[in-house]
């Protein structure tokens, strides 16, 4: 997983770190860039893993002297499951230095996550492992599958405002959580999943170092839909977050790459109509009770925004 491993520039300054925790993150960043081939942003670690609304991540290190050869990292999310709302854990990056492979490193350090991540309260746990870490957590750290969905793909479309809503960007500082968390459907999962509350969207997206745009459509004053989205990343863009009525939202969102989401069920038909269609390549989540109390029954639903990597 790659995601806070982006090489965007920062748009923001990075805060000032006591020495100790600086050094710490120094090293996270020297070892994945042994690993990766590039060295990720550190204020996009930063936002990541220390600014979030559900409390700040866990990056978890095993060093060898002074050298960082582990890392296995977690952030925390809230989400709402049978009804109930409760923080859950998301276990992100995983790298091992190349000479300290083979010694178990990556299974110490995200058993050691997890126990932390209980310890907190956290009866769930969730993951979107890559290809390399997939069989780790299924065969040897007791996860199991626990949803898949299919990317859905849009060509090269030009953008169109025609509609009969008023379409304008968002920004920090709108009072979103007012108007947003009144009006729009969707502030509540009504699967298993995120709570993509007006708290998470401006973390997410209007505070985020990355280039993202947060689109709302507007009947009057009163908001009905929104869409956070990221017109580049690679060679394509992608819709984050779609929620409430975005039918003409998705039509505003032209772009000359080709642009990919995961579609809840309940927007299919908005999706279809402005020229998405489901692709074989699936999106395949891991769940895991950390708690006796836990439990993963019922529908989930995800979006490609409750994943780092987008």
């Amino acid at each position: 997983m790659s995601g806070v491993g982006s090489t965007e520039p920062p748009e923001a300054e990075a805060p000032a770190l006591p020495v100790p925790e600086r050094e710490t993150r120094e090293s996270v960043l020297d070892l994945l860039e042994r690993v990766w081939g590039e060295r990720p942003d550190r204020r996009e670690l930063e936002w990541w893993f220390d600014e979030s609304p559900a409390g700040p991540g866990l990056l978890t290190v095993e060093r060898d002297g002074e050298r960082a050869v582990g890392l296995a990292s977690l952030s925390y999310l809230r989400c709402r499951v049978a009804g109930r709302d409760q923080l859950v854990a998301m276990p992100l990056q995983v790298a091992t230095d190349p000479a300290a492979r083979g010694k178990g490193i990556f299974g110490r350090l995200e058993r050691a996550n997890e126990k932390e991540a209980a310890a907190r309260g956290c009866e769930l746990g969730i993951t979107f492992p890559n290809d390399a870490s997939r069989p780790i957590f299924l065969e040897r750290l007791g996860w199991h599958e626990l949803w898949r969905g299919r990317i859905w793909v849009r060509p090269p479309a030009v953008r169109s405002r025609r509609g009969a809503l008023r379409i304008e960007a968002l920004t920090e500082g709108q009072a979103l959580g007012h108007v947003y968390s009144r009006h729009v459907p969707g502030t509540v999962p009504q699967a298993n999943g995120q709570l993509a509350d007006a708290d998470f969207l401006e973390w997410r997206y209007l505070r985020s170092p990355r280039a993202y745009r947060v689109l709302g459509a507007f009947d009057g004053e009163r908001l009905e839909g929104l869409i956070a989205w990221r017109p580049s990343r690679g060679r394509v863009a992608v819709v984050c977050h779609a929620l409430g009525e975005v039918a003409q939202l998705l039509r505003s969102t032209g772009s000359a790459r080709p642009t990919i989401a995961l579609v809840p069920r309940q927007q299919r038909g908005a999706f279809l109509a402005a020229g998405f269609l489901p692709t074989p390549k699936p999106i395949r989540v891991l769940g895991k009770k950390l708690r006796p109390e836990g439990s993963l029954d019922g529908p989930w639903q995800f979006q490609l925004g409750d994943f780092d990597v987008f």
